[in-house]
């Protein structure tokens, strides 16, 4: 006889864990401590010996070059990539990635030092991608007497992550690879060399049984994102006690680094689904505005209040997964003082900070990640003496656990003391 939907339900549940082990007792333990400490993919431990070398040096002019602020810098960065085949293509060894950038920045004030203009050009290149030139020029106009506006454009970009190159993880019911396509044909995948489709049309061809709904895709251009922004703003000062600081921008997204759901058939196997990162053919704008209020209470002690709100149109693409993750409105309420007790030697402040929920997306799952609501608190003591400074604080002091991304880890609160020397 039929059962119940419930008691059928039940039934296959009962089945599923006739094997499992109770938590809490030692075969739970013993299969828990097994299966995380054996490497991926036939356990759940990733391996990281990754390695990183960073060096950066900047240069001021101002000894050479009187009509103008002159300042010019370069950095290079070396990665090692090393986890032994468990998250990246480097089973066959370490993988070294080279990059490198420089700058130069100049401005110069004008019209009575009421006008100050500024102007920079960087240039980046990663060893996997053509390097690139980005611009960025800028305005500030003293209109009245501690009352300025400011206009600004730049274009930027920037590399791909290491993970959306060289991701390499078999996931069981999906892979994920990394962009380039030496990962692409890499064993056993080997991508280029078998048919391609996209995950809508394979579904949509087990649906039907049509060929003529097996459509294949070809696999879009893996380049650097870059961004054109234009911002807007004002600054000035009320009464000698409130600061007002607003600003207003637009900014185009371009080649934005998305997943793509894809099926490759190979003859021989069963077919298997992909998520491959790539750039997205859809450029998406974002854009939004701002107000920032300092008000001083006393000389020593001032309350801040700001607030934002960004928005995004995100390309809608059944089998693309843009990572546009952006919470509507953001507020932060202070109390500063800068000088308190005993010579005034004591020094504090507390901040709230709120944060709207989001629609968040990753390669493996979207959704709403809830509003995030915590407090930073800092006290010094000042060693005039010894011309320094002790500092005891935190952020998040209460310890409200908050997640930016899915996947990622869920941060507490920090703890510190610092010593500060000559501040």
């Amino acid at each position: 006889m039929g059962a119940s939907e419930m008691d059928a339900n039940n039934g296959a549940r009962a089945y599923a864990d006739r094997n499992r082990p109770a938590p809490g007792t030692q075969a739970y333990k013993d299969l828990f401590n097994q299966v995380t400490s054996t490497p991926f993919p036939n356990g759940a431990k990733f391996i990281d010996h990754t390695s990183l070398y960073h060096g950066e040096g900047q240069y001021n002019f101002s000894d050479i070059i009187k009509f103008a602020d002159v300042i010019a810098g370069a950095s290079v960065r070396s990665y090692t990539l090393n986890s032994e085949g468990t998250l990246f293509a480097d089973a066959d060894g370490p993988i070294h990635i080279n990059e490198y950038g420089a700058y130069v920045s100049a401005s110069k004030k004008l019209i009575s030092d009421k006008l100050k203009i500024g102007a920079s050009l960087r240039y980046d290149k990663n060893e996997n991608f053509d390097g690139k030139f980005t611009p960025r020029i800028s305005a500030v106009f003293e209109v009245a007497k501690q009352q300025y506006i400011r206009a600004s454009y730049q274009n930027a970009y920037n590399n791909p992550d290491n993970r959306s190159q060289w991701e390499m993880l078999n996931l069981g019911s999906s892979i994920e690879l990394g962009g380039l396509t030496y990962v692409h044909d890499k064993n056993p995948y080997q991508l280029h060399q078998y048919p391609i489709y996209t995950s809508s049309s394979y579904s949509k061809f087990q649906q039907s049984g049509s060929e003529g709904d097996l459509v294949e895709q070809q696999f879009g251009k893996f380049v650097p994102p870059s961004i054109n922004s234009y911002e807007i703003g004002y600054r000035g000062v009320v009464a000698n006690r409130l600061l007002i600081d607003a600003y207003g921008y637009i900014a185009k997204n371009k080649d934005v680094i998305a997943s793509y759901g894809v099926v490759r058939i190979k003859p021989g196997v069963p077919d298997s689904s992909f998520s491959i990162w790539f750039s997205s053919p859809n450029a998406n704008t974002t854009y939004g505005y701002g107000i920032s209020l300092t008000y001083s209470l006393t000389q020593d002690w001032s309350v801040s209040f700001n607030t934002s709100k960004d928005m995004g149109k995100n390309p809608s693409d059944s089998n693309k997964t843009v990572n546009l993750s952006i919470p509507g409105y953001r507020f932060n309420v202070g109390l500063n003082n800068y000088g308190f007790g005993y010579q005034k030697r004591f020094a504090m402040n507390v901040n709230w900070r709120w944060q709207d929920a989001m629609h968040s997306t990753a390669s493996f799952r979207s959704g709403m990640l809830p509003a995030t609501n915590v407090v930073d608190a800092q006290v010094s003591y000042k060693l005039i003496k010894a011309n320094s400074r002790i500092k005891l604080g935190g952020t998040n002091i209460l310890n409200h656990y908050t997640v930016d991304q899915f996947g990622n880890p869920a941060i507490g609160g920090l703890y510190y003391v610092a010593f500060a020397y000559g501040l």
